[in-house]
């Protein structure tokens, strides 16, 4: 590995705003990927994922991953998150 390359920490957010931006559901079920693989969904207390096109899918996705530590989810104006998304939550 390049030099310096072991020495990177591990850094976990407690705090992701992605608000509206167009993650949509393929970008969420990436975040939770790299969220489960790192376990730092169980340091993250505030997400907002605000007006991003989620729907049902990424949801599901992201309530998937061990949330322990989250305090507040803001999931306002995803009108595809249908019932299916909102019982994930």
């Amino acid at each position: 590995p390049p030099v310096g390359a072991r020495a990177l920490p591990s850094v976990c957010l407690q705090v992701l705003g992605l608000a509206e931006t167009r993650l949509g559901d393929g970008g969420t079920e990436a975040l939770a990927k790299s969220l489960a693989s790192a376990a730092c969904g169980r340091v993250l207390r505030r997400v907002a994922l605000g007006g991003t096109g989620l729907s049902e899918r990424g949801v599901v996705a992201l309530m998937a991953v061990e949330l322990t530590a989250l305090e507040e989810l803001q999931l306002w104006g995803n009108p595809d998150m249908g019932d299916g998304g909102v019982k994930a939550v």
